[in-house]
């Protein structure tokens, strides 16, 4: 045993157990085919001094997951890369396994042709799922891309919660009057503290529901197109200059047609190149037959153009401005991460098991958490 295991817990030497399910990596043992391999920490046996973990043997034909021992010297903690691995492969194995799954197959088969039967003759399930496609299409394109999953899930929550009711058959009085209850199961399955109650849970759910829906009406915010406001001259018969002004709106308002005219026009007359385009108000469409202003061209260059930019835009003065989707992802992202090092392998949250395992923490993790940490604080301070 190492000096570093020596000075740590003794029920936890390589604080594998907290927080829970520490995924860890296999090495150096005298099996070849287990080293390299991961597995999820499950229990500790100080008498033993081993590890107990969940790990998928390669010669499993099924897959099953069995429960195997390990010294701590022969378990080192997973990385970050090796981590998305391991999920991406066991998602694709159980999408694999459902999607073979005869049952599974069976009740898509009766659902499909529930959907149908309920359709007008002549419309299709594929259709309805077009026509939903498009529509989610329109609403990333007028509302953004985090509103619409901001009001997807908004839509989903609820029928998410409601689930076991609903494919149970049961009225809706039912489905209402359970809905508090299945909430609650949801929220100690995800936050796993089970001293919530249904009223609090309940609570949570309608503040959620709230400040989604104060976000989803708080509207984008635009920057406004600027025109640059010129303070031009214009010509008289006796060669005075009069200040009217112009807004030049777009460089296009001159097609290339009538400048190419103008052009063949001054050299056919025998002037000077551009001597035309002097003469020519620079708001004006040539095209819709407008004329010049008479400046004379000589005296161009003498005139004084005065850009008036104008202003930026207002900033939004609404505190709902400040708070969005990213804010409120932030947020959870803290909320999950302080849980997870609050609570140690008793499933008991306290401070000490806060410290200890903050100072443990992996430094991308902890850069994510600072960073989280920072959007919040910055909508709410400044």
């Amino acid at each position: 045993m190492s000096e570093n295991q020596s000075q740590a817990n003794p029920n936890d030497p390589s604080s594998f157990l907290s927080p829970p399910n520490v995924l860890v990596k296999i090495v150096n043992t005298g099996r070849a085919d287990l080293n390299g391999q991961l597995g999820t920490i499950l229990s500790y046996n100080a008498e033993r001094n081993r590890y107990t973990l969940s790990m998928t043997l390669p010669s499993s034909p099924h897959r099953t997951p069995t429960a195997l021992s390990f010294k701590p010297d022969n378990l080192v903690k997973a990385s970050f890369v090796e981590q998305l691995q391991f999920r991406a492969g066991n998602a694709r194995r159980q999408m694999q396994d459902i999607s073979n799954d005869p049952q599974v197959r069976e009740a898509m088969r009766r659902a499909y042709t529930s959907i149908q039967a309920r359709l007008p003759p002549g419309v299709k399930p594929e259709y309805l799922l077009y026509a939903l496609l498009f529509a989610l299409i329109l609403l990333v394109r007028y509302i953004g891309f985090s509103k619409t999953i901001l009001f997807m899930s908004l839509l989903t929550t609820p029928i998410v919660v409601a689930a076991p009711d609903l494919q149970s058959g049961v009225e809706l009085p039912v489905v209402v009057r359970n809905f508090p209850r299945r909430l609650k199961e949801n929220v100690v399955t995800i936050t796993g503290w089970t001293s919530v109650s249904e009223r609090m849970a309940l609570g949570g759910f309608i503040i959620f529901m709230v400040l989604s829906g104060m976000v989803l009406v708080t509207p984008n915010r635009s920057g406004k197109r600027a025109t640059a406001s010129i303070a031009a001259a214009g010509g008289g018969s006796d060669g005075g200059v009069t200040p009217p002004s112009a807004v030049l709106e777009s460089p296009s308002s001159l097609s290339i047609e009538s400048i190419y005219k103008l052009g063949f026009e001054d050299a056919t007359d025998g002037k000077d190149f551009g001597a035309s385009l002097a003469d020519i108000d620079m708001g004006a469409d040539v095209g819709k037959g407008t004329g010049p202003r008479g400046i004379d061209p000589n005296s161009a260059d003498d005139i004084d153009w005065a850009y008036n930019t104008p202003p930026p835009p207002p900033q939004s003065s609404s505190s709902m401005g400040k708070f969005g989707i990213g804010k409120m992802m932030s947020m959870f992202a803290i909320f999950r991460t302080l849980k997870d090092l609050a609570q140690g392998p008793d499933g008991r949250v306290s401070v000490e098991n806060l410290t200890m395992n903050l100072g443990r923490l992996e430094p991308w993790k902890l850069g994510m958490f600072a960073f989280c940490l920072y959007n919040v604080l910055r909508g709410i301070l400044f």
